[in-house]
């Protein structure tokens, strides 16, 4: 199984199908871990909702990644 990254976002980073990931989050994901358009992230919302990612386009500033399915977790994030 390959290691897929989790970011936290909030609510209101979330629209339309998509999450838009910035700051360090984004810097280490691009950069260090050198993942790319197409490649699969995990989101949580931190209203404990989940989604399988994946990255679709690449911003000076960060990335914004296409939502999957919604998951629900009742579990300590």
């Amino acid at each position: 199984m390959a290691f897929v990254p989790r970011v936290f976002v909030s609510g209101d980073q979330i629209a339309e199908g998509r999450a838009f990931v910035g700051g360090s989050d984004a810097a280490h994901i691009l950069r260090v871990l050198r993942l790319g358009i197409g490649d699969s992230v995990t989101i949580c919302d931190m209203r404990r909702n989940v989604y399988a990612a994946s990255i679709c386009e690449i911003a000076a500033d960060g990335f914004f990644a296409l939502l999957g399915a919604r998951v629900r977790e009742d579990g300590e994030m």
